[in-house]
C-alpha cells in the first residue's frame, strides 16, 4: 500500500499551488514581460502537474476516458488559439495527452512483460515514443519531447524498485527526468527544480474536495481572462 504522511500537502493543495504559479507565469508572459520573477514563480506549475499525470494514470481504471478528456480539452484550446493567432500551438494539455498515451502503452507492456504479447506491447511502446519524438520535432508542443516524457520517469522509478518505498523512488526518478528537461530547455527552466521540495511533502492523499474537473477547465478559462485583462490594460 502506498505510504502516506500525516503532515504535508495534499494533491489538491499542490495542484492549487501549481495553478496559482501558472496564473503568475502567464501574467508575466502577457502583461508583465519585464519582470522575470513572474516566469521564475511560474516554473513550479509544470513539474507538479506532470507528477500528477503519472499518479492519475497509476490509479485510474479508465485510461481511455482520462486520455479522451485531456485530449478533447487540449484540442479545444488549440482551435481557440488558432482562430485568434492563425498559428498552431500544442498547449500543455496536448503535452499531457502525449504523456498519457505513452504511460498507457508502457503500463500495458509492463503487465505483459515475460508473457504472451510482451513483444507486441514493447513494439507499441517504442512506436508511441518515436511518434511523440517526431511530432515534437515538426510541431510546436509545449515543453517538447522531454516534457511529454517527464510523467514517465516516476513510473520507471517504481518499476526499478517495486518493493521499496514507492514514492521515494518515483520522486527520485522524476527528479532525474526534470533535470534532463532543464538541461534541454535551460535558462529560467532550472527554477522548476524547486517543485521537488513541494512534491517531497506530498501526503499521498487527494484532499477533501473532488477537484479534478476544475483543473480541466481552469487552463482555458484563466488564459481567456488574462487575455481580456491585457486588452483592457
Amino acid at each position: 500500500m502506498e505510504e502516506t504522511r500525516l503532515v504535508g500537502l495534499s494533491q489538491n493543495q499542490l495542484k492549487a499551488i501549481a495553478a496559482a504559479a501558472m496564473v503568475v507565469d502567464h501574467l508575466g508572459v502577457q502583461i508583465f514581460p519585464q519582470y522575470i520573477a513572474f516566469r521564475i514563480i511560474g516554473r513550479l506549475a509544470f513539474p507538479i502537474f506532470a507528477y500528477f499525470i503519472y499518479e492519475g494514470m497509476k490509479y485510474t481504471h479508465r485510461p481511455a476516458a482520462y486520455l479522451g478528456r485531456m485530449l478533447a480539452m487540449g484540442t479545444l484550446c488549440v482551435v481557440g488559439y488558432g482562430v485568434f493567432s492563425h498559428q498552431f500551438y500544442g498547449n500543455i494539455l496536448i503535452t499531457f495527452s502525449l504523456s498519457i498515451g505513452l504511460l498507457w502503452a508502457c503500463q500495458n507492456w509492463l503487465k505483459k512483460m515475460n508473457g504472451p504479447g510482451s513483444t507486441g506491447a514493447l513494439i507499441l511502446t517504442v512506436a508511441v515514443m518515436t511518434g511523440i519524438a517526431l511530432l515534437c520535432s515538426f510541431l510546436t508542443i509545449d515543453y517538447g519531447f522531454w516534457g511529454a516524457l517527464l510523467p514517465l520517469f516516476p513510473m520507471l522509478g517504481e518499476w526499478i524498485a517495486p518493493k521499496a518505498k514507492a514514492r521515494a523512488f518515483s520522486l527520485g526518478s522524476f527528479a532525474i527526468g526534470l533535470f534532463l528537461l532543464c538541461m534541454n530547455l535551460g535558462g529560467v527552466q532550472w527554477f522548476s527544480l524547486a517543485a521537488l521540495i513541494l512534491l517531497s511533502v506530498y501526503t499521498g492523499k487527494r484532499g477533501k474536495w473532488k477537484m479534478q474537473h476544475f483543473f480541466y477547465w481552469f487552463y482555458p478559462v484563466h488564459l481567456v481572462l488574462i487575455y481580456l485583462l491585457s486588452e483592457l490594460i
